[in-house]
């Protein structure tokens, strides 16, 4: 009795805990009237605003990290300020910020301009996101340097290096200003020079380099713009930070989030043999909608993405798979298991152009699928059953998520297995696979369903062998006989049906003879 107690106690202490500290516990000044925040404006040329609200969930959980922060900054100088706000009590700051996401939040704050703070809660880059503030402009001064940091970078992950060359001393604060918003961009070099002599002794090496020139080196290609010819330098940046369709990663998030079109996210597996050929036609696609559309893809297999993909309205384990990421909340997903090609993609993404709401279903719905005659095979035996040595293995490749298709020929695939069955080949095995429950195979071509493959007995480092044909029992049979290693023979449908004809006439002439016989 006395533990039960002691455990109900224990529950209810562990239910009310609270934070460790109380929202608002740190930070250099809190921020309590619009007068306030003017004043410190004036004062202050770059500081850090941290909101907080006492109904915000998780909020609390946040002050142990700006003590971190708070530790950090001590550390460095300039100092940097850090200044509360609590919007629970007041509302002004929205006046500034007009659109509050997620809290908390942290903004640098440079002459009255806000900028948001966008990635992880470490100090150091909070830190690096302000002095980028202060000075956004690294200006170089030495040729060895600069012709050096113009080569492409090399390296494990995606980086970007800006080069601005200004013979035209009155461009340095149009390009700070441009560049002041990529605070958040941690991979991205930003650059200038300003010295004429070292332009010129540049420009003796490099001639296609001019005077007023942004030079953007990503890692797989270069541009330049003219300065004075770009109507907006910032949106210019941004247009060409990344490639046509590139991984999205840690390094290029913030690249990607700081744009103002709608992006596509396409997930698949980078292992997958077919890997290469949806990239093609999503790039295909991607060129058609440059400037429109901003193209990306992620590595599916990674467990941090699965949740991703189910709140952007993918519900199956059908991969490739993509959906728009938009920061209007809108969810609108390929119809999952709809045919992997250019035109529909195309078709997909000038839908959400044209506002027009998806109709997919946002949760698993299955269809009414008759495979009742066929064995079932899962993503944890793929491997021991398809890859067996010395069996030839037939396989339907389907989906029973919301796939007409799929429903549609599952009939003809059941009689299949039914001969199959009859026919009682032991060097032959037959399954279906479900990939909106199962996960798909590295080497599954799952761009369109259904499929009907096999992997024939002998030839197991070979691709699957795809059949083409037209979807009916008989050239099924007749494609598994011609591409099964072990010899299967396939009784002729003709043959077949003479036989049954003969035997139904047979009885029809033995019923005749008895009727008449009965009559006399």
């Amino acid at each position: 009795m006395l533990t039960r107690i002691l455990l109900i106690v224990l529950i209810i202490g562990l239910g009310s805990a609270e934070c460790e500290f109380s929202i608002m516990s740190f930070g250099d000044f809190n921020l309590t009237s619009e007068k306030q925040l003017k004043d410190i404006i004036k004062k202050e040329n770059v500081f850090l605003l941290g909101l907080t609200s006492g109904d915000c969930q998780g909020c609390c959980e946040s002050e142990n990290f700006y003590q971190t922060l708070m530790e950090t900054l001590d550390k460095y100088r300039p100092r940097i300020p850090f200044i509360r706000h609590n919007l629970q009590k007041s509302n002004f700051i929205s006046k500034y910020i007009p659109e509050q996401d997620k809290l908390p939040a942290i903004y640098g704050v440079k002459k009255g301009t806000f900028f948001k703070y966008h990635d992880m809660q470490d100090s150091l880059k909070i830190l690096r996101f302000a002095d980028r503030l202060i000075s956004p402009v690294f200006y170089m001064k030495n040729l060895t340097e600069v012709l050096e940091y113009l080569n492409p970078a090399t390296g494990g992950f995606n980086s970007l290096k800006l080069l601005a060359v200004l013979d035209d001393s009155d461009l340095k604060q149009d390009y700070e200003k441009s560049v002041e918003k990529l605070g958040n961009w941690f991979t991205t070099e930003i650059r200038a020079i300003i010295d004429r002599n070292l332009i010129k002794e540049l420009r003796k090496i490099r001639p296609d380099i001019g005077y007023n020139t942004l030079i953007l080196i990503r890692q797989d290609d270069t541009k330049m713009t003219d300065i004075l010819a770009t109507e907006n330098l910032y949106k210019w940046i941004l247009n060409n930070c990344v490639g046509l369709v590139e991984e999205l990663t840690p390094y290029n998030f913030q690249m990607y989030s700081t744009t103002t079109i709608p992006m596509i996210i396409l997930f698949l597996d980078p292992k997958n043999h077919y890997h290469n050929n949806y990239i093609e036609e999503y790039k295909k696609s991607a060129r058609k909608f440059e400037g429109k559309i901003r193209y990306s893809w992620l590595d599916a297999t990674k467990p941090d993405y699965i949740e991703k993909r189910r709140r952007l309205g993918l519900v199956t384990e059908i991969l490739p798979s993509i959906a728009f990421n938009v920061r209007n909340q809108i969810i609108y997903p390929y119809p999952e298991g709809m045919e992997f090609i250019e035109k529909n993609i195309d078709t997909f993404a000038q839908g959400y152009i044209d506002g027009k709401k998806s109709n997919q279903p946002t949760f698993y719905t299955p269809k009414d699928i008759n495979l009742l005659s066929c064995k079932n095979l899962k993503y944890d035996d793929f491997e021991d059953v398809v890859y067996e040595e010395g069996v030839d293995v037939v396989l339907f490749l389907y989906t029973s998520h919301n796939h007409k298709d799929s429903e549609k020929f599952s009939n003809v695939f059941n009689k299949v297995c039914e001969k199959f069955t009859d026919l009682g080949y032991k060097s032959l095995e037959v399954y279906v696979y479900d990939n909106a429950v199962e996960k798909p195979y590295k080497t599954l071509p799952t761009g369109k369903f259904p499929r009907v493959l096999i992997s024939p007995a002998y030839s197991k480092n070979d691709p699957l062998v795809v059949f083409n044909g037209e979807f009916n029992v008989e050239k099924i049979m007749k494609f598994v006989e011609k591409n099964a290693d072990v010899q299967v023979v396939i009784p002729d449908e003709n043959e077949d049906n003479k036989e049954n004809m003969q035997e139904i006439k047979a009885l029809e002439d033995t019923d005749g003879e008895v009727k008449g016989k009965e009559e006399l």
